[in-house]
């Protein structure tokens, strides 16, 4: 600490942590201790379990799913390759049909344009099978290659960079072309690998291209919300300003709270004969500050009165946050200078 402006820093720093806790006293012991994160943990794991085997699975019952041990017995590595294989075309087929201009778009949506709809797949999946992977097939390791382009897109990009390219493409890295020859080519590769009789490196290639159509899959599901979710955002950031400004406030009140109470015959402060009395004392001033700055009082009394009303029991308590703050100074000789500054 070197100066006294910085002690006042610290000072309220310290002061708004410690409203904070005031506001959320009742569980702040149990967020530190653990017992909240647990009991929430426990509970989420308790829900989702119950929701699954009360409510989802039921939907499936005399399907064949993949997942759970009967699904899994099946998928050996053929099972997966093929799988993959429509994943990745999959992806590729909406993605572009997303892709075309609207006025397209709702034509191949519309129930009336059935037709056109399944030729326009039938061109795409063309355009992988005849086009992409003949390409693919003749690179030396056209998975790897693309797979770490792509992780290097989004690694190593500059932040403004990334969010200028996606601001004006509308996609991520793992949306481009080279994510999708990525999934293709490793999938070529895994082929590659089992007919040669390297399952471990097939295996890993058929991992990285699900890890490839994963983020391809993440990435589509968020664009596509895209503006909806930004607006939303904003607005809550907004709204963050907003309690961080009553926050302010709140700090100020509990300054007036202490600053403000009664004091005895040697200048001591005493407690507040009830939190009532405090109230009305906080209030006034904070409202004369309020006209003094010319600005609206933004926080409402009831929430003062609340603040007062918890301050005062913790007085009673002999818990209460009263804090001081000070510079202390300790000379070559060990002497010590301590100077309030709060």
């Amino acid at each position: 600490m070197k100066t006294k402006e910085d002690a006042k820093v610290l000072g309220e720093e310290i002061k708004k942590v410690l409203l904070q806790v005031i506001d959320v006293h009742e569980k702040a012991i149990r967020s530190l201790d653990g017992t909240e994160l647990a009991e929430s943990y426990q509970s989420l794991i308790s829900n989702v379990t119950r929701q699954v085997r009360d409510e989802l699975l039921p939907r499936y019952e005399g399907a064949k799913i993949i997942l759970y041990e009967d699904g899994r017995s099946v998928r050996d590595f053929e099972f997966e390759l093929k799988r993959h294989w429509n994943r990745a075309i999959s992806s590729y087929v909406r993605h572009y049909k997303n892709a075309t201009p609207p006025s397209i778009k709702k034509l191949l949506d519309s129930p009336d344009y059935e037709n056109a709809a399944e030729e326009y797949e039938r061109l795409l999946i063309g355009q992988v099978q005849v086009l992409i992977i003949p390409m693919l097939k003749k690179q030396l390791a056209p998975g790897d290659d693309f797979y770490l382009f792509c992780r290097e897109l989004m690694a190593q990009t500059d932040h403004d960079i990334a969010v200028e390219n996606i601001a004006q493409s509308g996609m991520t890295p793992a949306q481009l072309d080279c994510a999708f020859f990525g999934m293709f080519g490793l999938l070529v590769q895994a082929e590659r690998y089992a007919e040669d009789g390297r399952n471990a490196q097939a295996y890993s290639a058929l991992i990285d291209a699900s890890h490839l159509i994963g983020m391809h899959e993440g990435a589509s599901y968020a664009m596509a919300r895209f503006d909806e979710v930004a607006a939303k955002r904003h607005a809550k950031q907004n709204s963050l300003k907003s309690r961080d400004g009553k926050d302010k406030i709140k700090m100020r009140a509990a300054e007036l709270f202490y600053g403000l109470g009664p004091k005895d015959e040697q200048g001591r402060r005493c407690k507040w004969g009830s939190a009532n009395d405090a109230f009305e004392a906080v209030w006034s001033a904070l409202e004369k500050e309020a006209h003094a700055q010319g600005v609206k009082l933004k926080i409402s009394d009831r929430t003062i009165l609340s603040l007062c009303r918890r301050l005062h029991k913790r007085d009673k308590d002999g818990t209460g946050f009263e804090i001081h703050v000070e510079i202390m100074q300790i000379m070559p000789d060990g002497t010590e200078y301590r100077v309030p500054v709060l």
